[in-house]
């Protein structure tokens, strides 16, 4: 009779209805982030001229003298304004710095003016805004004294252009300089 126990009961067991289950899957969703912006201490190219060459700046309008003493250094942008005629302007500029969008900024750059105070001018800018003007009393010499110019701006892409502009409306026999030039997180 055990046998018999035994049989129903594994009987009734395999006959049995399992109640229905609900099943949840765990789903994750992995976002991947944008590569963080990384900001440098020196993000100018070239910014201390001290390569030799020009590259990556671009010049208009002029040649430059790379053989002046810079400022701490063996090479600077230099101009003198010899040229015959009532206007000069010289823009010394990069296109594509790099730089993180949204955030601020501060350029600064070594310059120097000599000659007469009156009808001179010395802007720095930076993503397309003028950010900073050398005042009168920057005008000096000869000889020549270097001065910190600066000013700040907010980056609008991941490269801005940067540009110096030097500008006489009068034949002055005035000289200009640049070296130096950075940008830093404000």
């Amino acid at each position: 009779m055990r046998p018999q126990l035994w049989v129903s009961a594994v009987a009734s067991i395999l006959t049995a209805t399992p109640k229905s289950t609900n099943v949840y899957a765990a789903t994750k969703t992995v976002t991947k982030a944008a590569p963080a912006c990384k900001d440098v201490k020196t993000i100018v190219p070239n910014g201390d001229f001290e390569t030799g060459s020009l590259a990556p700046w671009l010049v208009l309008f002029s040649a430059p003298n790379l053989q002046d003493q810079g400022y701490h250094s063996h090479y600077g942008f230099t101009m003198t304004d010899n040229l015959a005629g009532p206007f000069v302007e010289v823009d010394i500029g990069q296109t594509e710095v790099p730089v993180c969008p949204g955030r601020k900024y501060k350029i600064s750059a070594r310059v120097f003016i000599t000659g007469p105070k009156s009808d001179q001018l010395l802007q720095l800018y930076a993503d397309q805004a003028l950010v900073a003007q050398a005042p009168e009393a920057y005008i000096q010499g000869p000889p020549v004294v270097w001065r910190l110019l600066s000013g700040t701006f907010t980056a609008s892409s991941k490269t801005v252009p940067i540009q110096v502009t030097f500008r006489t409306t009068k034949l002055v026999n005035a000289q200009w300089g640049v070296d130096n030039v950075v940008i830093t997180p404000a």
